[in-house]
């Protein structure tokens, strides 16, 4: 009697140990909403907001350690391309490495309807010419996809194309045919070096004035996530512009990328207070 007591009890206590695994436990306080705000007071405010960036910065890390370091980094990176960088025009600046450890990423530009370059494409490829013969060992990558709207022609294909005519080896050219945004500029060209070309160990980026930190942080954020997350890191290294009269404010461009970047939600609602 005994034994078939201890047994049903034994039953019964197996039961219930399963039946409690199966119950979540009291989900921990998410990150999500702190890192929004955080983004919603830089977007706004940009180094006026330091102090309450660093106030979201600090609970971040004790909600969640990895999404603390991951966007430590990648403030300090936002801050430093929109308040800090200075470009170089015209052609990259000196001491990059001079080997095919580095790649230049040439940003590209709506084509016209019948698939030529804008004035603004050539410029920045005039910059990405010098550039290359300055740097005549680096790998050129020309990133856009397909914005003309009676033609059968990438950006990229373009780009390309006008390179290899004013005497750029096809061999040094990585075509990135699909991205139709700067965010996806950096994402898809990244993944092709990852995959690709395992000896480039650094990017420097091609675009124009008012374009190129944006440009810039696409390409760190996208370094910055796969660094956390033990993946292989390529940062930027330097970038080159060229100058235009354009005055764009870019911030919300680049939250929106970040967002994308890192799979966190579109940051909505009003403007916070300082």
């Amino acid at each position: 009697m005994r034994k078939r007591i201890s047994y049903r009890l034994c039953l019964l206590l197996c039961a219930a140990v399963l039946l409690f695994a199966q119950v979540p436990a009291e989900a921990a306080e998410s990150a999500v909403p702190y890192i929004q705000q955080m983004i919603q007071y830089y977007r706004y405010y940009q180094e006026e907001a330091g102090d309450q960036i660093q106030v979201l910065l600090d609970y971040i890390t004790y909600l969640d350690p990895e999404k603390g370091d991951l966007w430590e980094t990648i403030m300090e990176h936002w801050s430093y391309y929109n308040s800090q960088m200075e470009p170089s025009y015209d052609v990259l600046p000196d001491g990059l490495p001079e080997d095919e450890t580095l790649c230049i990423a040439v940003l590209g530009y709506a084509l016209n309807s019948d698939g030529s370059m804008q004035p603004e494409l050539v410029d920045r490829l005039e910059v990405a010419l010098a550039s290359a013969e300055k740097y005549p060992d680096a790998y050129i990558a020309v990133t856009g996809g397909g914005t003309a709207a009676n033609a059968d022609v990438t950006e990229a294909e373009a780009m390309a194309d006008w390179l290899i005519h004013r005497g750029v080896s096809r061999d040094r050219l990585i075509l990135e045919t699909r991205s139709l945004s700067t965010t996806y500029n950096a994402v898809n060209t990244y993944a092709e070096l990852v995959r690709s070309y395992p000896e480039v160990e650094s990017i420097a980026v091609i675009s124009s004035d008012y374009h190129v930190a944006w440009g810039c942080l696409m390409f760190q954020a996208v370094c910055d996530y796969t660094q956390v997350y033990g993946k292989t890191v390529i940062p930027v290294a330097a970038c080159a512009a060229n100058r235009t009269e354009t005055d764009m404010d870019t911030m919300y461009y680049q939250v929106k990328g970040l967002c994308d970047i890192t799979g966190i939600p579109f940051p909505t609602g009003e403007k916070p207070a300082l």
